[in-house]
């Protein structure tokens, strides 16, 4: 083979070699992101005890094309206790978020919520919600995020009262910081109340820790309290939970 032709050869296969090696290195917009984790818990309040909990996240960045990006995620929460040999404390949630960012810093937000909660009677809750975010931060270490949005909460009791349904309007904060590679605090405030019954707030405020081993598994210790102004006959106002989780991210 002359100079001539391994010149001609190296031509036609460099553009072959650039588009394979580009196809393998550029992140694809469409990536789902997740994680779950496990741990103990000891609470308080209406639920006096020491268990098992189990969470798990999803997400996904969508890239539109059209200068618009959203984001969809879902996050489950699952408990479930015996006592004497009878279901007690059991309860589980879900939580599916879509947002829609029409400025850098500011986004569209819908996000639905349903729950199950015996230890304070609630057979079934419904929670739709609309309205906007906004990042007042939006660092490589440090973020907040707020939102806020009018809904429609709709709840199933196992008392007298068997169905409540009203208008209500949301509020949350959510807070990241990075310490080092392996280190990230969170918080995440969440405030609940109608416009007609003010009196009947909620809030809830989750501070975690988590440090990480790799990028797979990770060690979380958290703090949760639930705060109900106008809670059930018989029933706590305030719920504290404290959680050791491993944690698996993908």
């Amino acid at each position: 083979m002359n100079l001539r032709s391994l010149f001609l050869a190296f031509a036609i296969a460099t553009p072959f070699a650039v588009s394979a090696h580009d196809e393998v290195e550029l992140p694809s917009p469409y990536d789902w992101t997740g994680g779950a984790k496990m741990g103990f818990s000891v609470e308080s309040g209406n639920t006096d005890c020491t268990d098992l909990k189990a969470d798990g996240h999803l997400g996904r960045d969508v890239n539109t094309g059209n200068e618009w990006d959203a984001t969809v995620d879902f996050i489950a929460h699952v408990r479930y206790k015996k006592k004497n040999g009878k279901v007690s404390d059991d309860e589980a949630s879900i939580k599916g978020r879509w947002r829609q960012q029409f400025q850098e810093r500011w986004n569209w937000v819908v996000w639905q919520r349903m729950e199950y909660d015996h230890p304070v009677d609630l057979n079934f809750g419904s929670l739709t919600v609309a309205g906007l975010g906004y990042w007042p931060i939006k660092g490589e270490k440090t973020t907040l995020y707020l939102e806020g949005g009018l809904g429609y909460n709709v709840e199933f009791y196992d008392r007298d009262q068997d169905e409540d349904d009203f208008f209500t309007a949301a509020f949350s904060a959510e807070f990241f910081h990075k310490f080092c590679k392996n280190l990230d605090l969170t918080n995440v405030f969440f405030y609940l109340v109608p416009p007609e019954r003010t009196e009947e707030y909620t809030i809830d405020n989750r501070l975690a820790l988590h440090y990480h081993f790799n990028k797979t598994w990770g060690l979380e210790t958290s703090y949760l309290w639930e705060y109900d102004n106008t809670p059930a006959v018989g029933k706590d106002r305030l719920d504290t939970t404290y959680q050791l989780s491993v944690t698996y991210s993908f």
